[in-house]
């Protein structure tokens, strides 16, 4: 939220600083730049425990497209946890739970596996 909120700031103010460092920060809500391949190679990558925490507190955009991208057993599983445990789910976790992933993301980034970054620079 810290960096949406400086993102949405710089790009308010001063837009060509804001198209210089953009690309080189990575916002959870980027995920949805990735293909449906891509992301469900994330996907395939991630436990479910760690996927259902980071949803939890996660705008309802990137909750639908991920969802859209599983499995359907994963999709039930992490449909379960939203309904039974996302009141419980402090911010503090879902955070943490995604910044695993946004790890994941730059690692597989890095590798070739994704291709995210070029999609942040057309923005």
């Amino acid at each position: 939220d810290n960096k949406k909120e400086i993102i949405s700031k710089v790009e308010k103010d001063n837009p060509k600083q804001y198209k210089k460092m953009r690309p080189h920060i990575l916002l959870f809500d980027d995920i949805t730049l990735l293909t449906d391949n891509e992301i469900q190679h994330v996907v395939s990558d991630l436990n479910l425990d760690t996927l259902s925490i980071a949803l939890a507190n996660s705008d309802e955009e990137v909750k639908n497209f991920i969802m859209d991208n599983l499995t359907k057993s994963a999709k039930d599983i992490v449909s379960q946890y939203l309904q039974l445990k996302s009141n419980e789910t402090t911010k503090v976790d879902s955070e943490k739970a995604q910044d695993n992933i946004l790890r994941l993301i730059k690692k597989l980034e890095s590798k070739g596996t994704i291709n995210i970054i070029s999609k942040i620079n057309e923005l």
